[in-house]
């Protein structure tokens, strides 16, 4: 989540993606997914609530799909903007290491926006 059009995360939809494949490659010591040791914790649609609307969850879904896997909108309270993106996170069945894991995932997406 960033103040819409921040130039300090340009690419914030590209730095969730690499967020979530660098947590798969680092946990399972493999830089390539292999989908039996992985499991998804996103459904394809998921409901996302927008509080400003005062409608259901029901009426607000996000489809995720291979061409989009990375969902993004912008919602504004207070005269503030802010976009909000959001990525399937692929597990790893079969874990390897942990240690580390935080930072690499932050170095991932952080090394896309400078």
């Amino acid at each position: 989540m960033t103040e819409a059009d921040s130039r300090l995360w340009p690419n914030m939809a590209a730095a969730m993606a690499k967020a979530s494949l660098t947590a798969y490659r680092h946990t399972c010591g493999s830089r390539t997914v292999d989908v039996s040791q992985a499991k998804l914790l996103l459904r394809d649609t998921s409901a996302i609530t927008m509080d400003q609307l005062n409608t259901p969850a029901s009426q607000h879904r996000l489809q995720f799909t291979g061409a989009r896997p990375v969902v993004c909108w912008r919602e504004t309270d207070a005269g503030v903007s802010i976009d909000i993106c959001v990525a399937p996170v692929i597990v790893c069945r079969h874990v390897v290491q942990t240690v580390g894991g935080g930072d690499n995932i932050s170095a991932a997406a952080l090394a896309l926006q400078i």
